[in-house]
């Protein structure tokens, strides 16, 4: 019984790290979007923290989380457990930013496709 009991705690810590690891992204939000692409100094920012660690914020955080399963699904996370709204968000975050600063896309695609 105690084995059992052990097994499932174990079981249920692995399930509820996992969750925390996959969705949950509360940070992407169209507002999160916005501000990120409102100024180019937010999108060097958010750069900076995906190819150096450096200036690292929660949206610039779940966005590196998201980033590798976006970039190779074409924009798709139902692999990382995203909800409806959240896709959009991310397609108007890739829109915009392949739109207002390619450059910087560029760079974000080579760091997730080595």
């Amino acid at each position: 019984m105690m084995r059992s009991l052990l097994f499932v705690t174990l079981l249920s810590a692995m399930a509820l790290s996992s969750a925390q690891k996959r969705g949950n992204f509360e940070y992407l939000t169209m507002d999160n979007v916005n501000w990120l692409i409102s100024e180019r100094k937010n999108v060097d920012d958010m750069v900076n923290c995906v190819k150096r660690d450096r200036n690292c914020n929660d949206i610039f955080n779940d966005l590196k989380r998201i980033m590798p399963e976006i970039l190779r699904t074409k924009g798709s996370c139902r692999a990382i457990r995203c909800t409806a709204e959240q896709q959009e968000v991310i397609k108007y975050a890739i829109k915009q930013l392949n739109k207002r600063y390619p450059r910087k896309m560029v760079e974000l695609q080579s760091v997730f496709r080595r």
